[in-house]
């Protein structure tokens, strides 16, 4: 079944969620998509407009096998366990000034899941001097995150909302 939009629509369908949750913070926010993704059977589609796959979901440590907390390992390492899952991550492909001040990342991602399942893609069909703005995380069409954060490395946050947290840094 093909879906087109009628003018004036803004959607192709809609549905009642059973549930919802106000995750204000990264911490909260990752934390929650953590335990999605390792649950997710089907699908794990991000669309983004920052991403960094160097991304620490727990930089306090996780208590995991292997200490598997960086974003770009966990995807790689479902996508291999579990050939079923279709794990696609569509980022915008940032201007290069705003790329330079994220070590180009996402722009270097593309290298990160060359060879692997992952498929990732940057959005870059945009009108000039617009940008790919959602955050969008979908777990198997059941399960979405929709917000103001990216899961890059410089956007973690916590209830305590410090303004030098030494978790909110670059990898190097």
């Amino acid at each position: 079944m093909t879906s087109v939009l009628r003018p004036g629509e803004t959607c192709w369908r809609t549905a009642r969620a059973d549930r919802a949750a106000f995750l204000i913070d990264t911490e909260a926010y990752f934390t929650a998509a953590f335990d999605a993704m390792i649950k997710a059977k089907r699908s794990i589609h991000l669309l983004g407009w920052g991403f960094d796959p160097r991304t620490r979901l727990f930089p306090d440590g996780y208590d995991g096998p292997d200490d598997p907390d960086e974003v770009g390992r966990i995807l790689v390492e479902l996508a291999c366990a579990k050939p079923e899952l279709d794990v696609r991550l569509l980022i915008w492909r940032s201007a290069f000034p705003i790329a330079a001040t994220q070590e180009f990342f996402p722009h270097r991602s593309r290298g990160y899941f060359k060879g692997t399942p992952v498929k990732f893609k940057l959005d870059d069909q945009v009108p000039f001097g617009a940008c790919h703005h959602q955050k969008v995380l979908i777990i198997d069409d059941r399960l979405a995150f929709c917000g103001g954060g990216d899961i890059a490395v410089d956007r973690w946050d916590t209830p305590s909302h410090m303004d030098d947290d030494p978790r909110r840094i670059m990898p190097k």
